[in-house]
């Protein structure tokens, strides 16, 4: 796995928030009145979270969001076929913690827009030859924390060695 492909993800989402602040790493959130995001609130984004995905609160500072939270850990992927070795096929799941099923359900309607069914692409520099979504939204289980589900996608890129 390329080391540098999770956090060329979470920048070029962090790219697409209107009037974001300089070096904001967070999505910004969509909602009712503002479905491209433009001026909702910031969600941090976890890479790999060591303890596991964080739910909304648990953390202090700008780490936290009291209504949801994203982490992107990486799952794999798939081979590739006969004459393609120099792609590889990543997958990346993300999971949604958030108080409310709803601004969940935006959430994946906003990575859907930003990720899904996009080819020849730059991610925060990295080319994309394609990318789409490999699983849609998931329920995980909810509780006192609040609602969680998963979605993957998968990223199609050229491989660091190629023929």
């Amino acid at each position: 796995m390329d080391v540098l492909v999770p956090p060329r993800i979470r920048a070029y989402l962090a790219s697409q928030n209107a009037e974001r602040e300089e070096g904001s790493p967070g999505f910004r959130a969509p909602g009712d009145a503002d479905p491209d995001g433009a001026n909702g609130m910031i969600l941090p984004i976890f890479i790999e979270p060591r303890e596991g995905p964080p739910a909304p609160g648990e953390l202090k500072g700008d780490e936290n969001n009291e209504k949801a939270v994203l982490s992107l850990i990486y799952t794999g992927g798939i081979p590739t076929g006969v004459l393609e070795k120099f792609h590889r096929k990543e997958t990346f799941d993300f999971w949604v913690r958030s108080r409310s099923a709803q601004l969940a359900k935006q959430v994946d309607d906003r990575l859907r827009l930003l990720l899904h069914d996009q080819r020849d692409w730059s991610m925060d520099g990295l080319q994309v030859i394609e990318s789409l979504s490999w699983r849609p939204m998931q329920p995980v289980g909810s509780g006192p924390q609040g609602y969680s589900y998963t979605l993957s996608y998968i990223f199609e890129l050229y491989a660091e060695s190629g023929i």
